[in-house]
């Protein structure tokens, strides 16, 4: 059966403008900088590149999984976790901490609303590339994607992995999905209530600002590792177990990838995420994920601590608590 990418298209009544917006939002990744465009191309080219981009899409996974807790629903939450975040790691909190700690956590609990989204695709392939092929590509605007690939002199390999039509570049990812045959690709949000708290408790009351910020961070934590034991379950009724998660930004998986993320799981239309242009996500609570699937048994550490090549210069890690 052809791919979704040879199916014949109706372009007929598409306006221009309608092409461009979808241009560079659609084309995938690793075709995404070998179409350059410039101002002096003539509209008829420019709509046949347009139409050409839409045909190159990000590879369909399988069907989405979506879901949300309504407002007011408590997250299981860890409060060793919270007094971790605020530097307590070997100490125990003080009275007035622990009764400023479960204030806070009352008030999320009241205002979070959590969503998620998670789809799952092949590894479509796994192999290797000179390290100077680690060139960082431009794009139109001049500026660089770390993790794309630019042919260049030969030296020691670099493993690449390409999944769901992106092309990453990453060691740390790499070793993370050896053995997998296919991965989930994972958004969660806690919504835009834990911003709301913290921005006031920021004009009023930075102590409890912080505690909030701490409390939050745990929160969301707790939240994706419901999502993810919810991942491993379905993994486990078709035979296969889950590696650790891993987010863009560990390692030297590139913070830029954020931006496919965004595009494949359509973030901000399902469970309401965009990304500011230093791509950090909005909400600020809100976390991507890739989640590899094996046919072989091993154990699926929830954390990030424990698979973060930083773990032990991190002062904030649970490591070695």
């Amino acid at each position: 059966m052809p791919s979704s990418a040879d199916q014949p298209m109706n372009t007929e009544g598409v306006t221009g403008d309608l092409l461009l917006s979808h241009l560079f939002c659609t084309i995938r990744p690793a075709d995404r900088y070998k179409h350059p465009v410039t101002a002096s191309e003539n509209t008829a080219n420019f709509k046949a590149l347009a139409v050409k981009a839409l045909k190159c899409r990000f590879l369909p996974g399988a069907a989405p999984a979506c879901g949300m807790v309504g407002k007011g629903n408590m997250i299981k939450i860890d409060k060793k976790e919270i007094y971790r975040y605020l530097g307590y790691r070997r100490r125990t909190p003080d009275a007035e901490v622990i009764r400023l700690v479960d204030s806070c956590v009352e008030d999320l609990q009241r205002e979070v609303t959590p969503r998620f989204i998670y789809r799952k695709y092949p590894v479509e392939s796994i192999y290797t590339i000179p390290a100077s092929d680690l060139m960082a590509d431009e794009n139109l605007s001049g500026d660089r994607k770390p993790g794309t690939v630019t042919r260049r002199q030969e030296e020691p390999p670099v493993p690449v992995l390409r999944i769901a039509g992106m092309e990453i570049c990453s060691k740390s990812l790499a070793r993370n999905l050896r053995g997998c045959e296919n991965v989930y690709l994972m958004g969660a949000t806690l919504g835009l209530g834990p911003d709301r708290l913290i921005a006031r408790a920021s004009v009023t009351h930075m102590s409890r600002a912080v505690t909030l910020q701490a409390a939050a961070a745990a929160m969301i934590e707790s939240w994706c590792d419901e999502v993810n034991q919810r991942i491993i379950r379905e993994a486990a009724e078709e035979g296969s177990y889950c590696r650790p998660r891993f987010s863009p930004g560990y390692g030297d998986f590139a913070l830029e990838f954020q931006e496919d993320f965004s595009q494949i799981l359509r973030l901000q239309k399902e469970i309401g995420v965009s990304l500011t242009e230093s791509l950090l996500m909005m909400p600020s609570k809100s976390v991507t994920a890739v989640i590899g699937v094996t046919r072989e048994k091993q154990g699926c550490v929830l954390h990030g601590c424990e698979v973060c090549e930083k773990a032990a210069e991190c002062a904030f890690s649970r490591n070695g608590d």
